[in-house]
């Protein structure tokens, strides 16, 4: 029985590849692959693998920090040809998680085999050189040969971005985000930035000129008419005036009539 440590992350390779090929989780979707490692000996979350326990003594689930405790490499079924083909599944509980458990069986050369508790113990996880296709095959090849290689740093259960060496934990540095003006920083492949962008602020100082234009633009035109509306009132009192006033003999000419006493 191999002897592992949980707490651990390994590297795995094979014994037909260069060993500079890994055993690989992709972000890109639940695919197990094959990458080329590093050449500086930092180590991608996608290629660093830890054990958790499976649903026996000698099982356990495969994760990479990649994808974290709550994805694990799994066979979906046991039905076609295509479902020997592994991939990462969320984790659960039950016969129909029996692909999630795997058990190593030693090599005489210090690799390991690597059978599924649904495929059953007479198959292995097996890599092809020719197009790094990878599934559960029978038989005894040495493309079913996987080389664990411990590295320094414990196990984790979150899921950060970055990489990692055998010693440590080496993020990328922390950068601005590009193009905003704004105090955000990351250290993954992008940043929500909480401030507005160069454009976002034209687009803001233009709203706001135009804003600008409009208010004097409205207070001209009320201006203007104000002044018509005054004229206009100042007209129409004057011409009432002079309707109303007598014409020219008309005072102090008393009808006869008027002047007699009415008895």
């Amino acid at each position: 029985m191999v002897n592992l440590n949980l707490t651990a992350r390994y590297v795995l390779t094979n014994a037909v590849l260069d060993s500079s090929q890994v055993l690989s989780s992709t972000s890109a979707n639940d695919s197990l692959i094959i990458q080329t490692a590093n050449s500086d000996g930092t180590v991608l979350y996608s290629h660093s693998w830890y054990f958790t326990e499976g649903n026996t003594t000698d099982t356990f689930r495969l994760h990479t920090v990649e994808k974290g405790d709550y994805y694990a490499l799994d066979i979906s079924n046991f039905r076609t040809s295509e479902s020997l083909v592994p991939h990462f599944f969320s984790t659960g509980d039950g016969p129909e998680y029996n692909g999630q458990f795997w058990s190593l069986k030693d090599q005489d050369d210090g690799s390991v085999k690597l059978s599924n508790g649904w495929t059953g113990g007479e198959m292995y996880l097996e890599v092809f050189k020719d197009d790094l296709s990878m599934k559960l095959t029978g038989g005894d090849t040495t493309g079913q040969n996987w080389i664990l290689s411990q590295l320094g740093s414990p196990a984790t259960t979150t899921r950060p971005t970055g990489t990692i060496n055998a010693a440590t934990v080496t993020p990328p540095a922390s950068t601005p985000f590009s193009g905003a003006s704004t105090t955000c920083v990351s250290t993954a492949s992008s940043c929500i930035a909480e401030t507005s962008s160069p454009t976002a602020s034209l687009i803001a100082s233009s709203a706001s000129n135009k804003l600008k234009t409009g208010v004097i633009v409205g207070i001209a035109v009320g201006a203007a008419a104000a002044v018509v509306f005054a004229f206009l009132a100042a007209y129409y009192f004057i011409r009432r005036r002079r309707n109303r006033r007598p014409g020219p003999g008309s005072m102090g000419n008393i009808s006869f009539h008027d002047s007699q006493p009415r008895l």
